[in-house]
């Protein structure tokens, strides 16, 4: 997603700003999802 955003503002297509807001934006989604794989797993009884 990142190569498309860069490739639309290299083109004219994207605004710098837009682009850089946009990357933004997947960079805090890619936080988000890592924060939550992060929790712990909930207890398991083995037997």
């Amino acid at each position: 997603a990142v190569n498309y955003i860069c490739n639309l503002e290299t083109a004219g297509k994207l605004a710098p700003s837009e682009a850089y807001e946009q990357i933004k934006d997947l960079w805090q989604q890619l936080q988000r999802s890592r924060d939550e794989l992060d929790t712990p797993p909930p207890d398991v009884e083995l037997s």
